[in-house]
């Protein structure tokens, strides 16, 4: 986990400092995003591959791989359902914002595949709350 201070202010305000993963943060080409507050920007929205190791649990994956495509903390980490096998569906929830049914749909068959390339998974499901 690495430390990372944003916009380099002149104090030491710990809520000024990210706590990042550097793993998901070099996957994702990624420092400055805030994963600790959910603000959804449309701009922002893109389907990437989330890299992944034999041995990661599928419902962190899934979760990462969403929090990803929309730059920000969006699953509602209680509601990831995932399962390696070939009938499984993936299911969450993740949290209110702008135009997000829409992005789900312009997103899920890419995402989908991706997530295919990794795991066995027959469809995933994202509703918003």
């Amino acid at each position: 986990i690495i430390a990372f201070k944003e916009d380099e202010p002149d104090n030491d305000d710990p809520e000024l400092y990210q706590t990042l993963c550097g793993v998901c943060n070099r996957e994702k080409s990624a420092n400055a995003y805030n994963y600790r507050i959910t603000k959804y920007d449309n701009n922002l929205v893109s389907v990437k591959d989330v890299k992944t190791t034999d041995n990661e649990d599928p419902i962190y994956y899934f979760a990462r791989l969403i929090n990803c495509y929309f730059k920000t903390s969006a699953v509602q980490k209680n509601t990831v359902e995932a399962m390696n096998h070939g009938n499984a569906v993936w299911k969450m929830s993740i949290k209110m914002g702008n135009n997000i049914d829409e992005n789900i749909q312009k997103g899920k068959d890419e995402l989908l595949k991706i997530a295919q390339s990794h795991f066995k998974v027959k469809d995933i499901q994202i509703t918003v709350k």
